[in-house]
């Protein structure tokens, strides 16, 4: 089941430059999110972000020397990702960052399913309604959860990432929510805000 959009809210800017994305890149491939995907362990790591949002962790990785398909199912996020890409492939101080980036607009689900060879890494983090609020957020991830009803697919998304992994899939979670695959994850990372649920093809 696709998450339905209120047509009514505006997404904020796509944006990958800013004091906020240069400190998330100088974090190396030590910090929680490179070593969640195996950044390092293999060459030329290839990563379907399937979930992509605003394509700031998928620049994180690209920037870490990942090689990133970003896949967004809503057409407004799609096209800001799109026309964000397009900028900053003509941008010097990160053409070289984008060039390791694609941004597919539509459901990650074919891409799962049909690329061949497979993902080294699918990466999902999925999306969720927070209970009981009901005024727009300001802060460009919150107006995401706002602008869908979440992601009510959630499970079924995770369990065919890990069907058609090649070598593991990865969930982003808040630190308390509760894991979407019926199995327990090979390790768990995590850092001040977030979970990141690894699970490794042996």
């Amino acid at each position: 089941m696709a998450a339905s959009v209120d047509q009514t809210l505006s997404i904020a800017p796509v944006r990958w430059t800013g004091d906020e994305m240069r400190r998330r890149i100088r974090g190396g491939r030590r910090q929680p999110l490179a070593r969640a995907c195996g950044l390092g362990r293999i060459d030329s790591l290839r990563i379907l972000d399937a979930t992509a949002g605003y394509g700031r962790d998928a620049f994180v990785l690209a920037a870490l020397g990942a090689k990133v398909m970003l896949s967004e199912r809503l057409p407004p996020l799609a096209d800001a990702l799109v026309a964000a890409h397009a900028q900053a492939l003509d941008d010097p101080a990160i053409c070289a960052v984008a060039a390791r980036m694609t941004v597919s607009a539509g459901d990650s689900r074919a891409l799962m399913q049909q690329t061949q060879p497979p993902f080294d890494v699918i990466y999902l983090d999925p999306m969720y309604a927070p209970p009981g609020q009901k005024a727009l957020a300001k802060a460009p991830m919150e107006a995401l959860r706002h602008l869908t009803d979440g992601d009510p697919d959630a499970r079924e998304l995770a369990q065919l990432a890990w069907e058609h992994t090649g070598r593991r899939v990865v969930i982003k979670r808040s630190p308390k929510a509760p894991t979407l695959l019926d199995r327990k994850p090979s390790f768990i990372l995590k850092s001040n805000r977030v979970r990141y649920d690894v699970y490794v093809r042996s």
